[in-house]
């Protein structure tokens, strides 16, 4: 995947629009996309239409029905709500996505971002064809409640192109250079750049020019920086519990030193000053929550 870059509230998202928001049905994404929504003041003002695959429901040959299905819900959340914006939002790690990619020669070898974007290329023009004054705005959140927005393709001429935070959907993805990015990071610690304190930033280079996937970028960031500004407790919890998430296996199993990393990021992101111990005692609550657990000699033994 490309970066993601944590979604804030802008102009754009806070004029005059209604959503209606396509979305996939994946449980692990439900509440983010939710919260992504809320925390762009979105709250009464978007319709929500879940299907499999989200974008993927618009040019979908094997279920026919399904473009049917979503274009009558927009028309119709149209004329009764005032819909005027149509957000697709895909997400990391799709099976449906992947499914229909790996059926695609000219896309199966392509990183994952590169599906969504022509997903969202094809779904826009559709989409365009039969709304053509509809807004549309095409994103892709990750496991760890990032959102990344990404270009709809040359047919949608009324997604807005000046955001900051749009990559082209041709752009290429580099190859994996950890340690150049460790080094990068290591080099703005000691100059005190700011950049080090702009996480979606240093996320966003180690990604885009050092082709790690955005949990290698977070992962390397964590580990080596120390210079953070203090979180809330709650939402220190929320980062640090999405993090962990993020790391955990399908089995819920999360490695001791990505634990490690978790409690580095509570001493340092804390207001107040903790000690090694009340900050394991922390992320263990927090895994408690999230039911996760520490990997055990039987897991590596089982390739868990």
């Amino acid at each position: 995947m490309n970066t993601p870059l944590p979604q804030s509230a802008s102009s754009q998202d806070s004029g005059n629009f209604f959503d209606f928001l396509v979305s996939c049905i994946d449980p692990r994404f439900t509440a983010l996309h939710t919260r992504h929504m809320l925390q762009l003041g979105r709250e009464g003002r978007y319709s929500d239409f879940s299907i499999a695959g989200g974008a993927l429901a618009a040019i979908s040959h094997q279920n026919p029905s399904w473009p049917v299905t979503l274009w009558e819900n927009l028309a119709l959340s149209m004329q009764i709500h005032g819909v005027n914006r149509l957000v697709f939002l895909g997400h990391e790690d799709c099976a449906a996505v992947k499914q229909w990619a790996q059926a695609q020669p000219n896309l199966r070898h392509l990183p994952e971002l590169e599906w969504h974007n022509a997903i969202f290329t094809s779904a826009t023009a559709e989409a365009q064809r039969r709304f053509p004054n509809l807004n549309i705005q095409c994103r892709v959140i990750f496991l760890s409640g990032d959102v990344l927005h990404c270009n709809c393709g040359p047919a949608n001429t009324a997604q807005p192109t000046s955001s900051r935070m749009a990559l082209p959907a041709s752009a290429a993805i580099p190859s994996s250079d950890r340690q150049g990015f460790v080094e990068f990071i290591k080099a703005a610690m000691r100059s005190r750049n700011t950049l080090i304190r702009d996480e979606r930033r240093a996320l966003a280079i180690g990604v885009t020019e050092y082709g790690l996937s955005a949990s290698e970028a977070r992962e390397v960031f964590f580990a080596h920086t120390v210079a953070h500004d203090a979180l809330p407790q709650e939402k220190l919890t929320d980062e640090v519990t999405a993090f962990l998430r993020m790391r955990a296996t399908k089995q819920g199993v999360v490695r001791k030193a990505d634990i490690e990393l978790a409690i580095a990021l509570v001493r340092r992101r804390a207001e107040t000053s903790l000690s090694r111990a009340e900050a394991d005692r922390l992320v263990r609550e927090m895994m408690l929550r999230e039911n996760l657990r520490p990997r055990r000699l039987t897991d590596m033994l089982l390739g868990g």
